[in-house]
């Protein structure tokens, strides 16, 4: 029986995505232990045994095991024409410069996940979280934008399997093709992930806060080897861990 091994915070599966992959596992048949994150490094690891938690207690298990770290999705050079707005790589440094000047700017992370949280910089105050990282600390860095609705797509072998609301005017949701393009159109994707997506204000070709037209506008692309579950089943998540974790391991 294959196992599986879940993070667990003081005995209790925290955030409760963990505990959808809990009951997905289960449900497949998988034996699961769960542990505790200081206990990471005395498992039993091997390639066969799948490790469920945050990105930095997944991405450590892949350095036990000596594994290639996935690289960052988030934006893929070719889907950056569905960002609808300047994408563009930066430093810390630069990002409190230019608040310093009063230019607003969203940024997160481009080499490391969670440094930070990703969010719209426009004050020193909302620096401060950054205030222990290097000014060469690179981020990737875009335009903002007005979200009224944000939806995660899961996407599993190819295909959409789920498209759920996590964010603003849940009766506002994607109407035409945008993610089924990307899903076309990324040729280098892996097996499991998913596609966020904004309704966004539009006219004229522009972000226009009270405009009444909608925009569909890809925010990020996020792996499935650590990833947040928003209402898919737990089945079908479960189903996405699994196989991009053997597909991560495997290469």
């Amino acid at each position: 029986m294959n196992t599986i091994f879940i993070l667990q915070t003081n005995g209790d599966f925290e955030p409760a995505d963990l505990y959808q992959a809990y009951r997905g596992f289960k449900y497949l048949g998988y034996s699961i232990f769960p542990f505790e994150k200081a206990d990471l490094y005395n498992l039993p690891l091997t390639k066969e045994t799948i490790v469920v938690g945050d990105i930095k207690t997944v991405r450590a298990s892949f350095d036990i095991l000596g594994v290639k770290q996935p690289a960052i999705l988030s934006m893929p050079p070719e889907l950056e024409e569905y960002a609808y707005r300047p994408i563009w790589t930066s430093t810390l440094g630069k990002i409190r410069e230019d608040i310093e000047k009063g230019s607003p700017i969203f940024a997160k992370p481009l080499e490391h996940h969670k440094l930070f949280t990703g969010q719209v910089f426009s004050t020193f105050k909302d620096l401060i979280p950054t205030a222990h990282l290097s000014g060469d600390t690179r981020v990737l860095c875009s335009e903002p934008v007005n979200m009224i609705a944000e939806f995660r797509g899961y996407v599993h072998k190819g295909h959409l399997i789920g498209l759920k609301h996590y964010k603003g005017d849940w009766y506002e949701p994607p109407q035409s093709d945008t993610i089924f393009k990307i899903i076309t159109e990324w040729k280098d994707q892996p097996i499991a992930y998913s596609i966020d997506i904004a309704m966004v204000p539009w006219i004229d070709g522009k972000c226009v806060e009270d405009a009444y037209d909608r925009k569909e506008v890809l925010i990020e692309i996020n792996d499935a080897f650590a990833l947040g579950n928003y209402g898919l089943h737990y089945i079908d998540y479960a189903k996405m861990i699994k196989d991009r974790w053997f597909e991560i391991v495997s290469q």
